[in-house]
């Protein structure tokens, strides 16, 4: 039973984490402007509308919203002028775990304006972008607009009033990452994300700085303009700085340039035209482009794009890419994504790797759902998923966390008949997916259908294949929950509030499971869930793990009776200079097998674990830029609170860094450095990429574990003060 609740331990803690922590109301501060796109005017008919998005697609039941309303949006410049072609985002908030209600993303036409139907009912958050003037970095940018919902049949004209300006200057001092030496009298330009990534290329943009003989370089930055600057000099990769654009006083930095990569194509197109244009795309996360060095306590958001057009014998050559970051590849004609690659690549400095893509039309995918009667399901959202399905080797059946919103590549509804039909669905492994659509807190709905998804394997050159989806219906595993101090929620709660305690069911036949929580009287309903069965877990912040209870749907009520847990708190300070730092934190139970628990500091440097068992703990600190240090063994009893642990962090010159870059299939987990039988420093690991641990210098090990089991241990030997260099390939 020990190895259930490890196993349960990895799989839930983020997922519980980030729904503990989410808002249970719309966050405006979510539809803040990210930023512009620098193009090339000959590049401007790239800004012709597109379609939007997505239809409107849910509401907090699961089904879709009726459009009811109109919208009208006139973009014009600092002098009043109509902004053609403007690149608009119009979005409802995202609720909690679900996706917004209304997502479009269009351009203005030659008169600056922008119609669509939207949602009655609805807040709608507005945000625009235009390219930069062409020599300056003097953005052209619009702040987001929060628009009241509109009432049934209402038109509304709102008007994006745009901002240009340089409030402040960014000096840059290149120097070349594998010998320290000036990067001299060579040129460099700024791009700005997007967000979220197109299928549509984006060129680099004009050259905008010149590199003097000392490797300098100075940007302006506009009002609400650039959150950062994104810089590449002669072959070096493009480097990330983070900037303000409120900055009183320029500010210098030397940044470290890694050799640039190159990714070349060979792809043998079946599917179209000859006429056809055919691009590649590569997209990568602006946040995994900073170097350790630069990071500050935020992180910048968005992505940079690179694109290249597929000549007539198949090739294409995307160079000037960054390296040791993950980047994610797509092929599209004429805008319209038809291959997505199914894995991040990595790629190393100075690397030419070589790619071979075969597009063969894809096979016409029809879906029919039904439930435990073989009733159809229909009105629900069915998607397409490579990976992030929590699943063991060989698991063909899953199920989905009902706390979260599936990150489908393909996603449709069913008809009325339960069918849910995808077109050109690329050949390999996919799962079929019934995203959630009752949330942890909801009541119990008898309609409700389990989200299961199920893994299927499409041929290549298969034109046409049908599958039945079995989703069970209505189907709860009920009890109640027992506190020693009748604390199961927060004084004065409604219902509303979020308990005190999170129940965790994990399926025991096949993969996945789901949270829950319990109502205000203690009862509780977790689901809908299969027929097969589960083990019920809890996670709480002042009391201790249960013992896992095995219970199915249908069953008897089953009780489970917390006990009070224990509690360890401190203070996070910097060895030298005695202030106290805000860190990320992680905590490791030494005196037995278990997973590791990440948590943060805040910024009076304190930290807190609550709902502990009782046993004997080493608590560890790490901030991004690479400092560590770590508690003495203490040992904690049951219901006891163990205050004042200090943690000092060593100097940075004696930290010891691992580089550890992961490719290939990897599914989400986390990534750790453990010492003397405990964890240094870990990351969430979502996919391939590249992620720095530190540590002491010395022997040391590196866990990549999935959602279940601990997948590599890589044994690595720390330098004092340097980094070391490793690679896992799944």
């Amino acid at each position: 039973m020990r190895k259930v609740l490890l196993a349960i331990h990895l799989a839930v803690m983020a997922c519980v984490l980030a729904w503990w922590l989410a808002p249970r109301t719309p966050d405006a501060s979510d539809a803040r402007l990210q930023g512009a796109t620098v193009l090339d005017d000959e590049r401007a008919d790239e800004l012709a509308p597109p379609t939007a998005l997505a239809p409107p697609t849910e509401r907090a039941d699961g089904r879709r919203p009726d459009a009811g309303a109109s919208l009208r949006l006139v973009a014009l410049d600092p002098d009043g002028a109509v902004l053609a072609r403007t690149r608009v985002r119009v979005r409802s908030p995202i609720l909690p775990h679900r996706e917004p209600a209304f997502v479009a993303e269009l351009a203005t036409d030659e008169r600056g304006e922008l119609a669509l139907d939207v949602p009655a009912d609805t807040p709608l958050f507005v945000k625009a972008m235009d390219r930069f003037a062409r020599d300056t970095l003097q953005a052209l940018s619009c702040a987001a607009v929060d628009v009241a919902p509109l009432t049934r049949g209402e038109a509304r004209t709102v008007e994006l009033r745009f901002h240009a300006g340089c409030e402040s200057a960014y000096r840059l001092r290149f120097v070349r990452a594998e010998d320290g030496a000036h990067v001299a009298r060579g040129s460099a330009r700024a791009l700005v994300p997007v967000d979220p990534p197109r299928p549509t290329p984006v060129a680099p943009g004009p050259e905008v700085a010149r590199v003097d003989a000392e490797g300098r370089a100075e940007f302006c930055i506009g009002v609400q303009g650039l959150q950062f600057v994104q810089v590449a000099c002669e072959d070096r990769s493009p480097c990330v700085v983070y900037t303000w654009s409120n900055a009183e006083e320029p500010r210098e930095r030397d940044v470290r340039l890694e050799r640039a990569a190159t990714l070349v194509l060979r792809v043998h197109d079946r599917s179209r035209a000859a006429s056809d244009v055919l691009r590649a795309t590569t997209a990568c996360l602006a946040a995994s482009l900073v170097p350790l060095e630069l990071r500050e306590e935020r992180a910048p958001t968005g992505w940079i794009e690179w694109g290249a057009s597929v000549e007539d014998d198949g090739r294409a050559r995307l160079e000037g890419l960054p390296s040791l970051a993950p980047l994610k590849l797509a092929l599209a004609h004429d805008g319209s994504p038809d291959y997505v690659h199914p894995e991040p690549i990595v790629l190393q400095p100075g690397e030419a790797r070589e790619l071979v893509i075969v597009l063969d039309g894809g096979t016409d995918l029809a879906v029919t759902v039904l439930d435990q009667d073989e009733r159809p399901v229909a009105e629900r959202r069915v998607g397409l998923l490579r990976r992030g399905v929590d699943a063991r080797p060989g698991d063909t059946r899953a199920v989905l966390p009902s706390n979260d919103v599936p990150q489908f590549e393909q996603r449709t509804w069913t008809d009325e008949h339960g069918v849910a039909r995808f077109e050109h669905v690329a050949p390999g492994a996919w799962w079929v997916a019934l995203a959630p659509t009752r949330a942890p807190w909801s009541p119990s709905d008898p309609d409700a259908v389990a989200p299961i998804a199920e893994r299927i394997e499409l041929a290549p050159g298969e034109p046409a294949r049908t599958f039945v989806l079995h989703a069970p219906r209505g189907l709860y595993v009920r009890g109640r929950v027992e506190t020693p101090d009748g604390k199961l929620f927060p004084p004065d709660a409604d219902k509303d509030t979020a308990p005190n305690v999170i129940l965790i069911a994990q399926a025991v036949e096949i993969g996945g499971g789901l949270t829950g929580q319990p109502e205000l009287d203690g009862s509780f309903a977790i689901g809908p869930v299969t027929t097969g069965e589960f083990v019920i877990e809890t996670f709480s912040r002042g009391y201790a793990p249960i013992e896992p209870v095995c219970a199915r749907a249908g069953g008897p009520p089953i009780v489970i009776r917390m006990q009070l847990g224990a509690r360890i708190t401190g203070r996070i300070v910097d060895a030298a200079t005695r202030e106290v730092v805000r860190s990320e934190v992680v905590l490791t139970r030494v005196d037995r097998d278990e997973a590791e628990t990440l948590g943060s500091g805040d910024t009076d440097g304190a930290f807190a674990f609550d709902g502990l068992a009782a046993g004997e703990y080493v608590v560890g600190a790490f901030t991004q830029d690479g400092r560590i240090g770590a508690s003495a063994r203490v040992r904690v009893a049951a219901g006891a609170a163990l205050g004042d642990v200090a943690i000092e962090l060593a100097p940075l010159a004696r930290t010891s860094r691992v580089r550890v870059v992961v490719e290939g299939d990897v599914e989400p987990g986390r990534i750790g450095l453990w010492q003397d039988g405990a964890c240094r420093s870990a990351q969430f690991v979502n996919g391939a990429g590249v992620f720095t641990l530190s540590g002491g210098a010395g022997a040391a090990e590196v866990r990549l574990a999935d959602a279940r089991t601990v997948l590599v241990r890589r044994a690595v030997v720390l330098v004092d003060g340097a980094t070391t260099d490793i690679r896992i390939e799944r």
